[in-house]
C-alpha cells in the first residue's frame, strides 16, 4: 500500500471511529464514548505522526526541488494549517482524556468533527492528488 492509500484508509478509520463516538455521545453512553475516544486518539495521532514524518517533508521538498514552487507553496499552507489544527485536536484528547462531561464532550466534538471532516475532504480533494503528481515526475510515487 503506497502511503496516500495509507493515509485515506486512516481518513476512513477516523471517520468511523468518530462515527461510533458522535452515536455513543446521541444516546447518552459514557462508556462507549469512552472507548471511541481511546480509538480515535490512537488512530489520530498515528495519522498525524504520518503526515509530519512523511507526507508533508516529502512533499514540500520534492515540489521545490522539482522548480514547483506554486505546488510547494500550496504544500507549506497545507503543513502550517495542520499545525494549527492538530494542536486542537490533541488538546481535546487530552481535555477529554478521562471524560465524565457528556454534554461537554458533546460540544467539543460536535465543533472537531466539523473541523476534522473539511480537513479530510481538502486533504484528499487537493493535498494527496498534489503529492500523486509531484511524486510522480520522479518516479517515486510509492514515496
Amino acid at each position: 500500500m503506497d502511503l496516500v492509500e495509507t493515509l485515506r484508509a486512516q481518513h476512513r478509520l477516523v471517520e468511523a471511529v468518530g462515527g461510533r463516538l458522535t452515536e455513543a455521545l446521541k444516546a447518552g453512553d459514557l462508556a462507549t464514548a469512552q472507548v471511541a475516544l481511546r480509538e480515535l486518539r490512537q488512530a489520530l495521532l498515528a495519522h498525524l505522526e504520518l503526515e509530519d514524518q512523511e507526507l508533508y517533508p516529502k512533499l514540500i521538498a520534492r515540489a521545490r526541488a522539482s522548480d514547483r514552487s506554486n505546488e510547494g507553496l500550496v504544500a507549506q499552507t497545507f503543513s502550517d494549517n495542520m499545525l494549527r489544527i492538530s494542536a486542537g485536536l490533541r488538546a481535546f484528547l487530552d481535555r477529554h482524556a478521562a471524560p465524565r462531561d457528556l454534554e461537554g464532550l458533546s460540544r467539543d466534538w460536535q465543533h472537531i468533527s466539523g473541523i476534522l471532516s473539511q480537513r479530510i475532504q481538502s486533504e484528499e480533494q487537493v493535498l494527496y492528488p498534489l503529492f500523486t503528481r509531484v511524486t510522480a515526475v520522479d518516479g517515486s510515487a510509492e514515496a
